[in-house]
């Protein structure tokens, strides 16, 4: 997350305000936030319920070995062994291909979040005052609640209308 300063300077004889934005509580209470997010949460159990049925399928493969083990040549079920265990490590690769694809797309969103939040944040700061906003993640202590402008960023958002949501193509985060 970054900080975000105010495009117009405080105007002369006016103190210096800093104001304070929370962009993970943006991402996590903005109907913009909660639009965007129903995509992700999409792919996001696309992506596991097809891990979960490659998973299945493996299981069964394996029991279906097992219950013929006695009734196959020694070197055949050695080989079907491998072929199981070779693919038990490609679908956890690629598992953790399609977590670290997600993670990406997460990080993605919030982005996305923050950067459509712009304009209405510089408006409340304008409003409010700020010489200068930073990110809430970015301060160890906040003793004056005032400084935060975080509802009012989020309220305003959640007034106007949501805009469409931005069609993006389906990312592949099954990583083949």
């Amino acid at each position: 997350m970054t900080t975000a300063a105010a495009t117009t300077a405080a105007p002369a004889g006016q103190p210096f305000r800093l104001c304070v934005l929370d962009q993970a509580m943006l991402v996590q209470h903005s109907r913009l936030a909660q639009t965007m997010g129903g995509h992700f949460q999409q792919v996001r159990r696309q992506a596991q319920q097809k891990i979960e049925e490659d998973r299945r399928t493996l299981d069964a493969d394996a029991r279906a070995l097992d219950s013929l083990r006695a009734s196959v040549p020694p070197a055949v079920a050695k080989a079907r062994d491998a072929d199981i265990a070779k693919r038990r490590a490609e679908l956890k690769e690629r598992g953790e291909q399609t977590n670290r694809n997600l993670a990406a797309l997460d990080e993605e969103l919030t982005a996305n979040v923050v950067k459509a939040a712009a304009p209405t944040a510089r408006a409340v700061e304008a409003e409010q005052g700020c010489s200068m906003s930073i990110d809430r993640a970015a301060l160890l202590n906040l003793r004056d609640a005032s400084l935060d402008i975080t509802a009012a960023v989020i309220d305003r958002m959640n007034a106007a209308p949501a805009p469409p949501p931005a069609r993006t193509a389906a990312p592949d985060v099954q990583g083949r």
